[in-house]
């Protein structure tokens, strides 16, 4: 994309993307950061290496967009091409009131049906999301308008309801690594064929995706294993994952009064905040089922039990389709739509995240909104004055 195709338009400033001669500076520096990578000690190259967990770059890294900077060349894998690749060729196109997947599995485990997801299954999801540019996102993240990604690369929300014990099962490890030894320690780690350990090992071979996860749980024993409640919940929120409530009795809300939604929510509120010291802080609903009574409707969002208030800034519905944009006038924070973890929905909602041009692009400036010409009517009021705007020309 050349420079005549961008218009940048801010009510505080204006900016202009780099031209030609500004991005053959560019690509000089970066042949001098490889040289340096590749004739520096390891150390150097510890400085300059991938963002955090969440797939967030860091302020100051000068990663190439979705990779990170610290990969010499020669060692790039297959995967992180067509990564690459296609990363560079969504750069040219950011759109930040594109659709956002927000993904909706259930049950981890054998045999792969409508609702359940083989471990085998789920690793190619990750390495698929991966290939077509999309790095992981927390859902809190996404409901704040708080996207933080390199330029070209989508952002995608995962999420588990139920808490079925295929989505966190502890396995007992009798040893530690030290320095490359083994030393014999007896302690708890996750299986890596549930859910959480099939995250975090693909977020450690690539740490450009992250492994945000939102995982709505419903009691009286999340996961299954009583005598591990506490020590699940607290790991999910030590690795950055979020814990969402899904109703303490995974009630069906439609004819219930509003005394009882009020306690089916507040009561797993209040439990979760008593073994972890946080809150959920969105729904997923139930069956996807609503109040009939319109005015029940709001205790959804917030409500009290026993004294307490608890808040949801978001609620999830039960599959659909790609969610709107954070930034977008037709989000409602009140359904939000997701996409079924299943083989056909996922190939159906992602070939049309990309055969329509959709689909979010982040254009690698969390201070930004990049929005195409034609939709700026689309930017809910609350986010304009917010951030600056840039504004595409020549995209529709």
């Amino acid at each position: 994309m050349n420079s005549s195709q961008l218009k940048y338009k801010s009510s505080r400033r204006r900016r202009r993307r780099t031209g030609a001669l500004g991005r053959s500076f560019i690509a000089v520096c970066a042949i001098g950061i490889a040289v340096l990578l590749f004739t520096k000690p390891p150390a150097l190259i510890g400085m300059l290496g991938p963002g955090n967990a969440q797939g967030i770059q860091e302020p100051g890294q000068a990663n190439e967009p979705g990779l990170p900077a610290s990969e010499p060349q020669h060692l790039v894998s297959p995967l992180e091409e067509k990564r690459r690749e296609r990363v560079s060729q969504l750069a040219e196109t950011p759109h930040e009131l594109g659709k956002v997947p927000i993904i909706m599995y259930h049950v981890i485990g054998e045999p792969e049906s409508e609702w359940v997801r083989t471990p085998d299954n789920l690793r190619r999801d990750l390495e698929r999301y991966y290939e077509l540019g999309y790095s992981l996102v927390p859902l809190q993240a996404y409901l704040k308008g708080e996207i933080d990604l390199p330029e070209g690369v989508s952002p995608l929300v995962i999420t588990f309801d139920d808490a079925t014990i295929g989505q966190f099962r502890f396995v007992t490890r009798h040893y530690v690594e030290d320095d490359g030894a083994r030393k014999p320690m007896e302690h708890k780690v996750p299986d890596p064929d549930c859910a959480v350990g099939i995250l975090l090992e693909f977020s450690r071979k690539h740490p450009g995706f992250g492994h945000a996860a939102t995982f709505f749980v419903d009691f009286p024993a999340p996961f299954e294993v009583p005598g591990e409640v506490r020590d699940k919940l607290n790991f999910l929120l030590e690795c950055g994952m979020e814990i969402g409530n899904h109703t303490y009795n995974h009630r069906n809300l439609p004819d219930v009064p509003a005394d009882v939604i009020q306690t089916e929510l507040g009561k797993l509120s209040a439990d979760i905040q008593k073994l972890t010291g946080q809150r959920p802080m969105s729904l997923a609903l139930p069956y996807g089922s609503y109040p009939r009574d319109p005015d029940n409707k709001q205790y959804l969002l917030a409500g009290e039990y026993q004294g307490d208030a608890y808040e949801n800034l978001g609620v999830l519905l039960v599959g659909a389709e790609p969610a709107p944009s954070p930034f977008h006038v037709a989000l409602n924070r009140a359904a939000i739509p997701r996409v079924r973890g299943s083989e056909e929905e996922l190939s159906k909602w992602l070939s049309y995240l990309d055969s329509s041009g959709t689909r979010y692009v982040s254009d690698g400036n969390v201070g930004t909104i990049a929005v195409p010409e034609g939709e700026l009517d689309k930017i809910a009021p609350k986010f304009v004055d917010r951030f600056d705007l840039i504004v595409i020309t020549g995209q529709s």
